[in-house]
């Protein structure tokens, strides 16, 4: 109680001078990283929808052990979300052209309930293919949650500039799908691995938040989940039919 505080009051300065300030001085620090920068500069509609999201899943980020509570004050959590809408809105992209979409949004984000919407649908149904399972899973890692993610949102609302055929998912799908995604997880447990998964292990590891590697994770993912579905479609069709 007794601690001095030092204060600069700054006076007659518009909000866009004094974040510039505070933007540029702690560019030189190395107390802030590049998205507690986007959280002081920006207070849009994107920012809003970013840190809605992000608190509205805290507890499945820490249950899950996809991030510590360490790494969510460092806004980590806030970072993959903001990965996420991106791709959801141009398809995937690099973390380097995260600013652009603070920026673009930041006044107008016409689309954002029918996004926030989608998202929620999606964590659901991840929340419903892995009950208490996903943070024994390597999917739990942040590389692999976001191939994850992408691959199912794509299957029902579509990824732009993602190469793979769609087929929404049903809840009636959900045991063939946890059957997939155990299949996709012993891939990565593999200790030889084959040369058809190569490209695909090598993309969790390596520079994993370049646009290739998330590339190829993504299609990986979605082409694999996008086969099951269809087999399963077909099969039950056939079984319609034969009534």
């Amino acid at each position: 109680l007794k601690y001095e505080l030092s204060v600069d009051l700054l006076l007659d300065l518009s909000d866009r001078d004094i974040l510039d300030i505070f933007a540029r001085l702690n560019t030189y620090s190395v107390s802030l990283n590049k998205q507690e920068l986007f959280n002081a500069k920006y207070f849009g509609y994107f920012k809003q929808l970013v840190y809605k999201l992000s608190g509205d899943y805290y507890t499945f980020w820490i249950e899950n052990k996809i991030f510590t509570d360490r790494k969510i004050m460092r806004m980590g959590e806030a970072e993959l979300v903001t990965d996420l809408l991106i791709a959801i809105l141009s398809g995937i992209q690099s973390k380097k052209s995260a600013e652009k979409y603070y920026q673009t949004y930041d006044e107008e984000f016409n689309n954002r309930k029918k996004i926030e919407k989608n998202f929620n649908d999606i964590m659901n149904i991840i929340g419903n293919l892995f009950g208490d399972t996903l943070m024994n899973s390597n999917f739990r890692t942040v590389p692999n949650f976001y191939g994850l993610f992408v691959a199912l949102y794509h299957m029902n609302y579509g990824i732009p500039n993602l190469e793979v055929e769609r087929a929404e998912i049903f809840t009636i799908d959900y045991p063939k799908l946890r059957n997939c995604l155990e299949d996709i997880n012993c891939i990565f447990e593999m200790e030889d691995v084959p040369k058809e998964y190569y490209a695909f292990i090598k993309s969790t590891k390596d520079a994993t938040t370049d646009v290739p590697a998330r590339t190829t994770r993504c299609e990986f993912m979605a082409r694999w989940i996008y086969n099951v579905l269809q087999e399963w479609y077909y099969g039950r069709n056939i079984r319609k039919y034969a009534r």
